[in-house]
């Protein structure tokens, strides 16, 4: 996994697998361990589409989720279901942050005025 100055991550775990809800559970660890102080995490149970086969159960990954600080969402990869609404959530959640201005910015050229000018030209 890179994070290196990640501002978001999405970590994600089958619902069907219980060991790979383990192993989410390590790399939440690992972010708030090393990674960037104030990163955002969205803890993710995939294949809802698969329900009948659930093996962690949605409170269990809920409470885990709400104790370590992250956002909590269960999806589908296969069916696209709360796929949007979880991106939705992190740019919702991510601080706003002005870029910085260095030497070698552009300059900020204004638009043209949309008013014609007398003088009959193009400009």
């Amino acid at each position: 996994m890179y994070y290196r100055d990640a501002r978001a991550a999405v970590v994600v775990y089958d619902i069907t697998n219980s060991e790979s809800f383990a192993t989410a559970q390590k790399w939440v660890r690992e972010l708030k361990q090393r990674g960037s102080s104030d990163v955002l995490i969205a803890l993710t149970g995939n294949k809802i589409d698969l329900a009948e086969q659930r093996a962690v159960p949605r409170e269990d990954a809920l409470s885990w989720s709400n104790e370590n600080g992250c956002l909590f969402f269960e999806a589908s990869a296969k069916t696209g279901e709360n796929i949007q609404d979880l991106f939705k959530m992190i740019a919702e959640r991510l601080p706003v942050q002005e870029a910085p201005v260095t030497s070698r910015s552009f300059p900020v050229i204004p638009p043209p005025s949309q008013q014609k000018s007398d003088s009959g030209g193009c400009c």
